[in-house]
């Protein structure tokens, strides 16, 4: 019976995940650079790397260059 409840659930919440992102659409390349830019800029967590900040750094920056090219 908890199974069952379970994949009912789960069902459910997939369904309202759909619904959600239907109405929500889709954002173009330059409204999510605009949202992102207006984002709060933050310091990394003090228990990361230096070696993992700068890779992570260094993967948006090809990202961001990828997507100015096509």
């Amino acid at each position: 019976m908890y199974k069952k409840y379970i994949r009912k659930n789960i069902q459910q919440q997939a369904e309202s995940l759909k619904r959600l992102l239907e109405q929500l659409g889709e954002a173009s390349p330059t409204e999510i650079k605009a949202i992102l830019e207006q984002r709060e800029k933050v310091e990394p967590e003090p228990e990361l790397k230096p070696e993992v900040i700068e890779k992570i750094r260094q993967l948006i920056k090809e990202k961001e260059q990828f997507e100015n090219d096509s």
